[in-house]
Parts: C-alpha cells; sequence; structure tokens
C-alpha cells in the first residue's frame, strides 16, 4: 500500500471513529417529556436506535430523514412515515430544496436522488483514485440549494457538484498539512487528506465546507479555496442562507459567524452542552444549534439564546433543519424527532353589551372575548383575565377561541371604567392585550 494510501486510511479511521463516538454519546433513552414552548415533545420515527444521520426540510410540511440502514422518512406537517429506499447502502445525509428534489449520499461512495415519489439508483461518485492502491472515503455531507446544483464532500478532502443531470469527477477542496508528532513516520508539513465535515450551498456560486482541523473552504461557483484555519477546536457543522453569512459550531461549545469576507474569532456558547452538533440557518437573523446533552439554542442575529432543554432524557440533538423562523425539524440519536414552532401572535378583541349601566344592576353587562391567531394556525386556547384597573372582573377559558361572562350586581361602584381583556398565551401563542372598552356605572 502506497503512503498516501496510508494517510487516507489513517484519516477515514479517525474520522469514522469520531463519529461512532458522537453518536454513541448520545446513549439510551426512554421517549422524551414535553418541551418547551415551541418544541414538541419527542416522536419515535425510527426505532433502530443510532441510525438517524440526517433531515433535510424545505418547508414546513414537508422533511425527509434518513437513517444508517439505507430507510427514509418523510413528515408530511403532521406526521413521519418510513420507507426503505431498498439500497440497502448507509445513507449519511440528505439535501431537499423542494418537496419534488432531494439528493442523498452514503458511506460507500454513492449518491441517490428523489423526484417527489421515488428515488433512484445509486450512482457511484466516490469510487476513490484507480491510479493508486487508495482507499476510498465516504461521502459525508450534501447540500444542494436547488434542484440543478447541489455539492457533495467526502471523508478524506474531495468534493463533487452536480448539475441536475450528473455529478462531477472529484476535485480536491481540502489538502490538510501534517502537524507536528502527528503520523511519525511523515515530516511535518505532509499535505494529507482533510475529514471534511459538512458542507452548505447558499447557491451555486458559493458553499462553505468545514473540517476537523477547524479549517473552512469556501466555493465561488468554480474553484474551491485554500484551507483556512479559523478553529483550534474540529468545525463540525456550516450553515449558509446567503453568500454574505455563515455560522460554524465546533466540538467545544463555540460559534463562528462569516460576514462575507472574513470569520469572527469563535466565542462560547454552549460550554456545557458536550459540543455542538448542528446548526440551521433560513436567515441571517435565525439560526438553531444543537448539542449533545439535548438542548437547543437560537440566534437572532446578533446573540444566541441560553441552552434549553428540548429532548428531557438527554438522547443526543445531533441534527436539525430550519426551512423559515416558524419551523425547524429535529432528530436525536435515539430515533425521535422533535418539531419547533414558535409561539405565533395572537389578537384579542373585548367587547361590551352595553357601554352604560345602573348601579346595582351590573348584571345585564354582558361582556365577550375573542383570540384569533396572527397567522394560519389553530385556535388559541387558555384563559382571558379582564379587569378593570386593578379590579379583576373575571377570568374567562376559551372555547374555541372564545368565551363569555357576565357582571355581577353591585361588583363596581358608580363612575367610569376602562376595561381590558388579557389573554394569558399558550405553547403556542403569544399573550395579547385588547383595547380599553368604557363602561359606566350610574347612580
Amino acid at each position: 500500500m502506497s503512503k498516501l494510501a496510508v494517510i487516507r486510511l489513517v484519516a477515514a479511521v479517525a474520522l469514522l471513529s469520531a463519529a461512532i463516538s458522537a453518536i454513541l454519546a448520545a446513549g439510551f433513552a426512554s421517549p422524551a417529556a414535553a418541551s418547551p414552548a415551541g418544541w414538541s415533545s419527542g416522536t419515535l420515527i425510527d426505532p433502530i436506535a443510532e441510525e438517524l444521520t440526517s433531515v433535510s426540510c424545505p418547508t414546513a410540511s414537508f422533511c425527509i430523514a434518513v437513517d444508517y440502514s439505507g430507510n427514509a422518512f418523510t413528515y408530511n406537517g403532521n406526521s413521519w412515515s418510513s420507507h426503505s429506499i431498498g439500497t440497502g447502502d448507509k445513507l449519511l445525509s440528505v439535501s431537499c430544496p423542494t418537496a419534488s428534489f432531494c439528493a442523498a449520499v452514503d458511506y460507500n461512495g454513492n449518491a441517490l436522488t428523489y423526484n417527489g415519489s421515488s428515488w433512484s439508483s445509486p450512482d457511484q461518485i466516490d469510487p476513490g483514485l484507480a491510479d493508486l492502491d487508495e482507499i476510498d472515503g465516504w461521502l459525508s455531507s450534501v447540500s444542494c440549494p436547488t434542484a440543478s446544483f447541489c455539492t457533495a464532500v467526502d471523508s478524506v478532502g474531495y468534493g463533487f457538484t452536480y448539475d441536475g443531470k450528473s455529478w462531477s469527477s472529484p476535485d480536491e477542496v481540502d489538502s490538510g498539512v501534517i502537524e507536528a508528532n502527528d503520523m511519525n513516520t511523515l515530516a511535518y508539513g505532509t499535505a494529507v487528506p482533510g475529514q471534511l465535515q459538512a458542507v452548505s450551498c447558499a447557491s451555486g456560486n458559493f458553499c462553505a465546507a468545514v473540517d476537523t482541523y477547524g479549517d473552512v473552504m469556501t466555493y465561488n461557483g468554480a474553484l474551491w479555496s485554500s484551507p483556512a484555519g479559523i478553529d483550534q477546536n474540529g468545525l463540525n457543522s456550516v450553515s449558509c442562507p446567503t453568500a454574505s453569512f455563515c455560522v460554524a459550531l465546533d466540538g467545544s461549545g463555540r460559534a463562528l459567524t462569516y460576514n462575507g469576507s472574513s470569520w469572527s474569532k469563535p466565542i462560547s456558547v454552549d460550554p456545557k452542552g458536550g459540543g455542538l452538533g448542528s446548526v440551521s440557518c433560513p436567515s441571517a437573523s435565525f439560526c438553531v444549534a444543537l448539542d449533545g446533552s439535548g438542548k437547543a439554542l437560537t440566534y437572532n442575529g446578533s446573540s444566541w439564546s441560553k441552552p434549553v432543554s428540548v429532548d428531557a432524557n438527554k438522547g443526543g440533538l445531533g441534527l436539525v433543519s430550519c426551512p423559515s423562523a416558524r419551523f425547524c425539524a429535529a432528530l436525536d440519536g435515539n430515533g425521535y424527532a422533535f418539531t419547533y414552532s414558535p409561539p405565533a401572535a395572537s389578537k384579542t378583541i373585548l367587547k361590551l353589551s352595553v357601554a352604560k349601566v345602573a348601579y346595582g344592576h351590573e348584571q345585564v353587562e354582558h361582556l365577550s372575548v375573542t383570540v384569533s391567531p396572527q397567522d394560519s394556525r389553530t385556535t388559541p386556547t387558555g384563559k382571558v383575565t379582564i379587569k378593570a384597573s386593578t379590579t379583576m372582573l373575571s377570568v374567562i377559558k376559551l372555547k374555541a377561541g372564545k368565551g363569555s361572562c357576565s357582571l355581577s350586581a353591585r361588583r363596581l361602584k358608580a363612575g367610569t371604567y376602562s376595561l381590558v381583556a388579557t389573554y394569558g398565551g399558550s405553547a403556542n401563542f403569544k399573550g395579547s392585550t385588547s383595547a380599553k372598552e368604557t363602561l359606566i356605572v350610574a347612580k
């Protein structure tokens, strides 16, 4: 076996070992408990633990997840269904720019495409170089911003592009550089294959790939840049919604952002989470990142939130896809899927049956409230409190978004009052307050 083959073998084994360790760290768990506002409780979609490897959601009503046994799982906006792609290959990554096109890659160097109803046969795009007795790596990540352009990267530093019909030949993306005291038989400065972990493409003219050395490489539509070291730790994930914004994560709970010309220094956002494993940014003002302890963080364009527990049993959240700030799907190491849909805005309306009542006869006043969603979601549930200044008048439990009550006699002294209805919110809706309504209680 040639020296380069040995180098490739060492690099490949190292990356596979890291991947297996990350999966095993997720552990085994019972069904997930209820999660914070915005996140669903876990739904078991893949009963074979430690199998799920990737998820991609072009919309809130369509996602595809894949696993290590060659199965695909489809989400229709309400529930997940499963089916075997039929190849038996170890699927490692999937990317769907639309519900009618996806590309997936596997451990054996194959790529497959989905047309909205069925998957193609495997196409071996990464057979390894034939001029030496080298081993080939596995395809570790794929990103498709459109149905006519995809980029896939492998575990030994090569990239491949798809033009809507066929895949290109291998293109060296990440040569890497051996560090002092590494691989004792090799001299310092020897080029070795980079262990590419992830790739994200905003368009056919911009992609970013990251590796286990802490390097990033960018693609301009024709060529890849040389590796640039941006983190002393290995990078696990990258997401680029545009050519002027990316987020990358490392295994020490740190995040980096790209502004179109340079990368920020790593900042610690989750030091106790067991390492950040996946990030998805539908825009420069919203990202979701997941860690190995079952927590999620969100980014608002300037800062990161504190980690919140999503998978209470610490199933090791490692995969996420967000088509918008209104929806994300996440997977853990135990075969559970979670969805994120932040509380939506609500509108509360208070109506009085009459504007003036006689003292002692306030019971003729009929108060009605309506709480409506400010998007297409289901009707708000919960309670509405009605007050006259600081005086509590009633607490109404909503039914179909509505409720009503009557005042009791002598509930208010003679005078003029401003009545306000306040909806307290729910897991799916933010609270809201009605406009003031004037009630006169006459002597």
